[in-house]
């Protein structure tokens, strides 16, 4: 992470996307109990502060997200504050942990830990081994598998959503932990099966929401995105770290999309990288979600570089477990007619 320095507050002003625009934080202001310190930097979502909890004398990070206007200003606020408590409750060695979450005015805060380390983008685009950057993903997966189990999709998995903490050996070539963060377009959902679509009332083809060359086919074309879609979004991801290219190619984001509808992926060459991974992620790729692998556990199974096949059939069977046990918690909630 990087140190940038804060700007004085002031008023939201309207903005043409139904945004409202505000300046940074400055150190010293309060965001409800905690001291902003700096900022860190800042995405499509909101704002991110390095930040001071006085009662428990630790630094940790805030999230402060964009605020927006509009009728659907309240119910997205409301929907926010739903998904971060969702995820305040997930405890996992490779999510970054989520403390608190609360309102400044009429904008989400989330108070999540300090990770002193890089992105995972930053991370691969140094000298590694297929090895390591295998070895590196599969924490990242195992964070969004602990996700799907707690019934969160992520919807928007990319490198630069996961962070790859110092190794306390300090070795340059060590993988340290990574965790997954960054979860500002995350969705509850009641099970964890693939290729299961919510209600045609529930899609919304005219707002692309994620990253388009991470996004899955279903995503683009406005379809639910359940589970499935993190598994093709970190397969993108895994492909483009090992072979340095994205698999769909496009000039623009338009094209990059319909090129992924299509399912004119860019075959990756044989070599360096082992056959068995190699086609891992190349099913994890597919355009239909019912022929990727059937949970993230899966996935992660196929490609652990070490653990042998008894680990990878283990962990499978585990997946397949956990669909059985998802799909019965939906059959429990789904009398309510409630859609999350």
């Amino acid at each position: 992470m990087r140190d940038s320095d804060a700007e004085p507050s002031a008023p939201p002003v309207d903005t043409p996307g139904g945004e409202l625009a505000v300046l940074p934080l400055r150190g010293g202001e309060h965001v409800g109990r905690y001291v902003i310190l700096y900022r860190l930097g800042k995405g499509g979502m909101g704002v991110v502060y390095a930040a001071y909890d006085p009662q428990l004398d630790r630094k940790l990070a805030i999230k402060l997200m964009r605020p927006r206007s509009g009728g659907r200003a309240r119910a997205g606020q409301t929907a926010m504050l739903h998904e971060a408590q969702a995820l305040a409750r997930l405890s996992h060695p490779n999510v970054v942990a989520i403390h608190d979450v609360g309102l400044l005015g009429e904008r989400v805060f989330v108070a999540m830990d300090f990770v002193d380390g890089v992105t995972l983008r930053r991370w691969v685009a140094q000298p590694r081994r297929p090895r390591e950057i295998v070895a590196a993903y599969v924490q990242a997966g195992e964070g969004l598998a602990a996700a799907h189990r707690a019934g969160i999709v992520h919807r928007d998995f990319k490198p630069d959503n996961a962070l790859v903490g110092k190794d306390p050996q300090g070795s340059a070539h060590a993988v340290g932990r990574v965790q997954v963060l960054d979860f500002g377009l995350a969705r509850v959902h009641e099970h964890a099966t693939v290729g299961q679509a919510r209600n045609a009332d529930d899609r919304a083809p005219a707002v692309l929401r994620g990253t388009p060359m991470y996004m899955a086919p279903e995503q683009h074309r406005g379809e639910d995105a359940g589970p499935a879609c993190d598994q093709f979004a970190f397969c993108v991801a895994l492909y483009e770290a090992l072979w340095k290219r994205l698999p769909f190619a496009g000039q623009d984001n338009l094209a990059i999309g319909r090129a992924i509808v299509e399912g004119r992926r860019i075959e990756p060459p044989r070599g360096e990288v082992p056959a068995r991974i190699r086609r891992a992620i190349l099913r994890g790729l597919d355009t239909d979600p019912r022929a990727r692998f059937p949970t993230m556990e899966a996935l992660v199974a196929e490609l652990r570089v070490t653990g042998g096949r008894r680990a990878r059939i283990v962990a499978i069977a585990a997946g397949s477990a956990a669909i059985g046990v998802a799909a019965w918690a939906y059959g429990r909630s789904s009398g309510r007619g409630d859609d999350p």
